[in-house]
């Protein structure tokens, strides 16, 4: 209550003293301060009140931002989390293709005759195999060249079957070539495929968010 309430205030009328009495002197005294006590206790009440109101209100506008904060750091960090994960899924990518190329080239290097399997590999994929050129490298070059016939006898349908080195053929690789068309059956062709798929398949995978 303000101090303008206290003082329009309607004092309750008290009833006159009789006069020459202390008694009624003090009676009357007694009154006027119990009617004191009550207005100041009224006035403490609603300021107490009006204060918590008024306190809860500017706690209210000053934990919005807080929690506007809050809300966008936890966004943040999942937006992070999201990053690091998909980093991490691409450089277990990575790693195992190289490990994969690693473990091909020293296959190769025990047994350089896989270049064979590689070569039939890449025939088996034509559609039309009439006259075909194998394509590899230098090095596999006498390799390939020696199992042409066995190669023409065991897919059959294949008039004229050549063999020629090409450098930028990797050891172990095959170009399987016709006038429809090449089978690339590379060790790096086949790699970047496996890259491409790997890539592909995390992509689709779900998020926590989904």
């Amino acid at each position: 209550m303000s101090e303008n309430a206290v003082a329009s205030y309607a004092f309750r009328q008290l009833d006159a003293p009789a006069t020459g009495t202390s008694e009624g002197i003090a009676d009357v005294l007694s009154a006027v301060r119990a009617e004191a006590e009550q207005i100041r206790a009224q006035a403490w009440a609603a300021g107490e009140a009006e204060g918590r109101a008024a306190g809860l209100a500017a706690a209210r506008g000053d934990a919005e931002p807080a929690i506007a904060a809050l809300g966008a750091s936890i966004q943040a960090v999942a937006e992070i989390r999201a990053q690091v994960v998909a980093e991490l899924e691409q450089d277990a990518v990575e790693l195992a293709l190289r490990l994969a190329e690693q473990i091909l080239a020293g296959a190769l290097a025990v047994e350089p005759e896989r270049v064979i399997d590689v070569a039939r590999n890449a025939l088996r994929h034509l559609t039309d195999r009439r006259r075909v050129t194998l394509v590899v490298n230098p090095g596999d070059l006498e390799l390939v060249g020696d199992c042409v016939e066995q190669l023409s006898s065991e897919l059959g349908g294949i008039e004229h079957l050549g063999v020629q080195s090409d450098r930028r053929v990797a050891r172990g690789g095959a170009i399987a070539r016709t006038d429809a068309g090449d089978i690339d059956a590379g060790i790096d062709t086949q790699l970047a495929q496996a890259r491409e798929i790997m890539t592909a398949a995390l992509e689709r995978e779900p998020t926590d968010d989904d």
